[in-house]
């Protein structure tokens, strides 16, 4: 199993590598969920929308970082966190995507 593992993302005790390799999966389950519910309640309009928005949220992130000039301050958090807060970020994200998927699903219809 030492073929898989990530040096520094999988470091550390057992439970460490087990939650974070869970809380990637689920963060990705809950992505693909969303998208996926997004397509059957809006089909491909809506998903194209959806993705476009969301390199959208992500352009003007870029541009207030930019603006600021605060790259130097992004690389340092980024580069500061350990595994386990990298862990958290994703279970954060996940939360995200969970909330987001659950709001999409309320509408959808069957």
């Amino acid at each position: 199993m030492h073929f898989f593992r990530v040096p520094w993302l999988l470091q550390g005790p057992w439970y460490e590598s087990w939650l974070t390799s869970f809380v990637l999966l689920v963060s990705f389950w809950l992505y693909g969920m969303w998208c996926g519910l997004v397509y059957r309640r809006w089909n491909l309009p809506g998903l194209a929308v959806f993705f476009v928005g969301q390199v959208l949220v992500v352009l003007v992130a870029v541009i207030a970082v930019s603006l600021s000039h605060s790259w130097s301050d992004v690389g340092s958090f980024f580069s500061s966190l350990t595994a386990l807060a990298v862990t958290g970020v994703l279970a954060a994200a996940a939360v995200v995507f969970g909330v987001g998927g659950f709001t999409t699903l309320r509408r959808a219809t069957v």
